[in-house]
């Protein structure tokens, strides 16, 4: 049984497009589709190192508190045991402004922000 893939005729004689000589490498090319690309990967690196937590933090009041500052924000995780949290802006001109502004005042607590370390850079970079 043969299957033929490329239909060059159909019913109402229009004939379908032929894809077997498109090189499908130059896809990745598109800028556009580059651009989407490169997109995601900045705003995939929207984390921030926040020191100074008091054990008593609650997940919504620190978030309300930093969107208000910063903007939207799309994750805080709080490790209570640490006094620091991890908070996952939405957008990258959020997390500048946050990493900028290097201290903030909570309440009656000093809140140090910084950029989130890789696990494999643990240490080496540090913010002055």
């Amino acid at each position: 049984m043969e299957t033929n893939l490329v239909n060059t005729q159909s019913n109402n004689n229009q004939t379908a497009p032929d894809f077997r000589n498109v090189d499908f490498g130059t896809i990745s090319q598109n800028p556009g589709i580059q651009n989407e690309v490169d997109a995601k990967e900045k705003t995939e690196d929207c984390w921030c190192f926040i020191g100074g937590i008091a054990k008593n933090t609650e997940y919504r009041d620190l978030k309300y508190f930093l969107e208000t500052y910063f903007g939207k924000i799309k994750h805080v995780d709080i490790v209570k045991s640490k006094a620091c949290a991890f908070v996952e802006f939405y957008e990258e001109s959020s997390y500048q402004l946050a990493i900028n502004v290097r201290t903030v005042k909570y309440g009656n607590k000093l809140l140090r922000i910084e950029k989130r370390m890789n696990k494999n850079n643990k240490g080496k970079e540090r913010q002055s």
